[in-house]
């Protein structure tokens, strides 16, 4: 995240400085920490509630643990760490391979469109959970890295939009010279 963003967004355009990202990020963690639900010790189900159906009970066999991530159902840590790490790498590896003309950008902005729908789960995801983790800090730090890869997703389309010849090879994409106008 912000990998290759950032820098150009620093390098290329007054957009953004750091010292007014730095405020912005610890601005955003105080609020997010003031906002931040109070731990619970016992993680409670709606599944402990009420009787379960056969969808639901079909559901819980078949993909366990994207279900109990979605409800709420598993410690925080379990779901916000994989996904980081998956969507990130994705992300890198994205921009490298169309940095390097491997990818073209139609493609690159396809990849670009998973990431999205995976972080948009992710986020509710962590979101939901964020009250079961063991200090305000961590629920309000993880929700803070949703936040700012959302944020990574927009820099990334105004990249796209706004200035195609400082992030992709636009010499190299004889196939694709017109996705850097």
């Amino acid at each position: 995240m912000f990998v290759l963003t950032l820098p150009l967004i620093f390098e290329y355009t007054n957009l953004l400085s750091p010292f007014a990202l730095s405020f912005i990020g610890i601005a955003t963690l105080l609020g997010l920490y003031i906002i931040a639900p109070l731990p619970e010790p016992v993680i409670e189900t709606e599944f402990d509630q009420y009787p379960v159906d056969e969808a639901q009970n079909y559901q819980q066999q078949e993909y366990p643990f994207l279900y109990q991530a979605w409800y709420g159902s598993l410690p925080l840590w379990q779901v916000f760490w994989p996904f980081f790490i998956f969507v990130n790498i994705a992300l890198y590896v994205s921009d490298r391979m169309v940095r390097e003309t491997f990818l073209s950008v139609p493609t690159w902005d396809n990849i670009l469109l998973v990431c999205v729908v995976i972080a948009i789960w992710w986020c509710v995801a962590v979101w939901r959970m964020s009250a079961y983790c063991q200090h305000r800090i961590y629920s309000a730090t993880a929700r803070l890295m949703t936040l700012a890869l959302f944020s990574d997703f927009i820099l990334r389309v105004f990249i796209r939009i706004k200035y195609p010849r400082i992030f992709f090879d636009c010499n190299s994409m004889l196939f694709d010279y017109s996705s850097c106008f």
